[in-house]
């Protein structure tokens, strides 16, 4: 399961660098990273995913998640 999350990560990664303002992506590599147990690299991708798209906000529960174990 750890490598799935890993190859997520990876494919996210590569899509960002061609096109970093994604919000499909960054959500997609939070959530990658959540998973990983890198909380802090969730918090920053979910953070941006929101600075970029507001309307992403109110429900965006796995912040809080990320929050929580980031500390």
């Amino acid at each position: 399961m750890i490598a799935t999350f890993e190859q997520s990560r990876k494919e996210a990664d590569d899509a960002l660098g061609k096109e970093p303002s994604s919000t499909e992506w960054l959500s997609r590599r939070g959530d990658a990273r959540l998973f990983l147990a890198d909380f802090k690299g969730a918090v920053a991708d979910f953070e941006k995913e929101i600075a970029l798209d507001p309307s992403h906000d109110a429900p965006h529960w796995r912040l809080g998640i990320a929050y929580y174990f980031a500390g």
